[in-house]
């Protein structure tokens, strides 16, 4: 059985900025991320991203700060637990491009040994 851990944002931007949001997956673990702004899917459309596989980090940027603001960014990541060390999980998202840079960092274990916890940040942009 899974575990869920949601939070939610608010982030504020600047204009002319680009915003960059980074994903990192904890403790040696790997994962899978899906970023939406609206119907817009920002990790498939990011040439320096491969959705199709497990990993441990993504980067992507769903624009500058005047085509974000008023939005909100969903970002779902699912961590399997693969060590047999620990069964602890976590996430951290980091956001940059406004006045102030933005890290959250959730952390959580699972239930048993190769169990899945689902992490959903919603970010909510404003100028």
């Amino acid at each position: 059985m899974s575990k869920v851990v949601a939070d939610y944002k608010r982030y504020r931007v600047k204009a002319t900025a680009k915003i960059n949001v980074a994903v990192q997956i904890l403790h040696g673990q790997v994962g899978a991320t899906v970023a939406r702004i609206g119907t817009k899917d920002l990790l498939h459309e990011d040439p320096h991203s491969d959705p199709k596989r497990w990993k441990d980090k993504w980067q992507f940027s769903p624009g500058s700060g005047s085509q974000v603001a008023g939005k909100m960014l969903f970002i779902t990541t699912a961590v399997a637990d693969v060590r047999k060390e620990t069964d602890a999980t976590g996430v951290s998202y980091q956001l940059t491009g406004g006045p102030d840079a933005f890290a959250w960092r959730f952390e959580t274990s699972v239930d048993e040994a190769g169990g899945m916890v689902i992490y959903q940040m919603t970010v909510d942009f404003y100028a």
